[in-house]
């Protein structure tokens, strides 16, 4: 069968060049080509000339071969222009790979743009570098730069909420498109002056799906009046509920609920001291460690610190003090008796002069350089025995094994360890300290608890009982067991939980003129505050249960937001930080190409 030879010159630079030469090193490809034109159209009046000016060499990168920097030599021409009339005198012919000034070809651009999309354009730069192409982070700032953002003024529907640049000081106001779920603009504070101006340039608006937020209904309101249906979230809704009945309960009720045999107690019961694991955990039964000498993969013995001793206590540390302090001296009284003129050094005045003893000066001229260096160290004095050295191999190759130290001391204890608990934790924490890097804690074997007998329900789980869904959670199924006796002692609780179920079932529902029923049965209850907003916010709470608009992907992209400011490092302007989102998602929610975004 035969063969006939297939050309990539088109596929790796432009096809209007004619490659001549490839120069290639170990980490680098250079192309070497020339055009293939004869005629060229005027870029200002599009007068075709075949007239040749001169020429000259340019270089571009284009994308990696062989996974090194791969650089086009292109030897281009200028033409001059054949009608008189036109102001372009000279111009250079264009390339379909490359721009005019660019030092990289459109598919280099290309995949930089798509990778800043996900990461910082520093980080850009460093994997373009890895790929190789040399860049830097200013040149991927400059395609955010060129970017074309396209906003559109016959915009219709719209989700609008606020995110944080930094939480608790500084807020934007996020704008979105109902239709795409694409962000539309990004504007400084949210105090809704910034969200007024960006809807006087867009009054086509008719549907704006937000949050509770009175600043935005405000600014809607007064901008484009009743011809715009704002349409509140129920999330927010139900949020809004739950906030007021938490900050009730807050005010109104205990904390906690201890209840034993049935009986609500009126007084908090006393801790006990209890093992962290319990002494009779099945999982022991499992282990079998031994006391005899760890070894390593290849079966060779591993020596570790034994010795029992915190080396960040006050004591070691002022050892350590003084044998610095030592060492610094004899390097002195070396360094002295050295340079001294005498060929016999005055032990007396070197005595006087570094205030200490004759017996520790000559000591110190009588050590070599080796001794010298090392009397920085500590002395390597044998551990002593202690009862502790039954489990001490045990311990490490539990820790070594992953095993926490509170597990390890109540294993210890379950196999018959007869060392007193206090100093077994001792123990334990300077194991794990000196070869594992663990903190020595004196008491962390041991957590302080309620009695077993008494059931302790917190303020807050009433709460997620109130709106829970679920009533198969572990939690829930245990408040519900005791919800009637905390509502006979505190009524407040079933009449809240009521009003909820009753607001749930007509905010889920498709009948909005059940809400005026509802605002004015429950008007003068303990939740007066939350139906006081509702009387405000009326119109757009109905649409909430009329309409199927909802602003719930609204706080998806906010989470997307986030991502991307912690992409950015917080270094980020409101101006870069809009097109970094606008690029974002636009390409995940419109999907719309780099290429299309940056006008290739």
């Amino acid at each position: 069968m035969n063969y006939s030879e297939v050309s990539l010159n088109s596929y790796l630079i432009d096809p209007c060049l004619t490659l001549y030469r490839i120069d290639e090193t170990e980490d680098r490809i250079n192309l070497y080509a020339k055009s293939k034109k004869h005629l060229c159209a005027c870029p200002k009046c599009q007068t075709i000339s075949d007239e040749q000016h001169s020429t000259y060499t340019r270089r571009y990168f284009i994308m990696p071969l062989r996974s090194k920097t791969t650089e086009v030599h292109m030897i281009a021409s200028t033409y001059e222009c054949c009608n008189p009339e036109c102001k372009q005198k000279y111009f250079a012919e264009p390339m379909e790979t490359v721009g005019r000034f660019d030092r990289y070809s459109y598919d280099v651009q290309i995949l930089m743009f798509a990778l800043s999309v996900f990461v910082s354009a520093r980080g850009t730069a460093s994997i373009m570098k890895l790929l190789g192409v040399p860049v830097s982070h200013d040149t991927v700032q400059d395609l955010y730069e060129s970017m074309e953002i396209k906003d559109d003024p016959d915009i219709e529907e719209i989700g609008v909420d606020d995110v944080a640049n930094r939480k608790g000081q500084s807020y934007f106001t996020a704008i979105y498109s109902l239709k795409d779920h694409s962000m539309v603009a990004l504007l400084d504070g949210r105090d809704g002056e910034t969200l007024k101006t960006w809807l006087k340039e867009h009054r086509k608006v008719r549907v704006v799906a937000r949050d509770r937020a009175s600043a935005y209904a405000s600014a809607i309101k007064e901008v484009l009046g009743d011809g715009c249906m704002q349409v509140a979230d129920r999330f927010h809704l139900l949020k809004n509920l739950l906030d007021t009945l938490r900050d009730l309960f807050k005010d109104q009720l205990p904390k906690y609920f201890f209840i034993r045999d049935g009986k609500l107690l009126e007084e908090e019961p006393s801790k006990e001291k209890v093992p962290a694991v319990p002494f009779d955990s099945k999982e022991f039964d499992t282990l079998s460690y031994d006391n005899s000498e760890p070894t390593d993969q290849d079966g060779n013995p591993v020596c570790f610190d034994r010795k029992l001793i915190n080396y960040d206590s006050s004591y070691y540390k002022k050892m350590a003090m003084n044998r610095i302090e030592n060492t610094q001296k004899a390097i002195d009284v070396r360094a002295d008796a050295l340079h001294s003129e005498d060929p016999f050094p005055d032990i007396k005045k070197l005595s006087e002069t570094h205030s200490i003893s004759g017996y520790m000066v000559k000591k110190y001229l009588s050590l070599s350089d080796d001794e010298v260096i090392s009397m920085i160290m500590p002395k390597d004095q044998p551990a002593r025995s202690s009862p502790f050295d039954a489990y001490v191999n045990v311990v490490y190759k539990m820790l070594r094994d992953g095993y926490k130290p509170e597990f390890i001391f109540s294993y210890l204890i379950h196999n018959g360890c007869e060392i007193k608990p206090s100093v077994l934790s001792v123990y334990i924490g300077l194991i794990a300290k000196n070869n594992f890097g663990f903190k020595p804690v004196m008491d962390y074997p041991y957590r302080w608890t309620y009695p077993p007998d008494v059931t302790v329900i917190r303020r807050n789980d009433l709460v997620k009982y109130i709106s829970a869904k679920n009533r198969e959670c572990e939690t829930v199924k245990e408040v519900e067991q005791y919800f009637p006796l905390i509502c006979a002692s505190y009524p407040i609780v079933r009449e809240t939980e009521q009003i909820y179920v009753i607001f749930h079932f007509i905010l889920m529902g498709d009948s909005p003129d059940e809400m005026d029923q509802f605002i004015n049965q429950y008007g003068n209850s303990p939740l007066s505050s939350f139906i006081t907003g509702l009387k405000k916010d009326i119109a757009a709470v109905k649409n909430a249960i009329s309409s199927d608009i909802s602003s719930g992907f609204v706080e998806g992209n906010n989470t997307k937001f986030k991502l991307i400011k912690r992409i950015l490092a917080g270094r980020s302007g409101l101006s870069n930080l809009f097109r970094k989102c606008y690029a974002a998602f636009s390409i995940t929610h419109r999907s719309a190409a780099p290429r299309d975004l940056l006008g290739l």
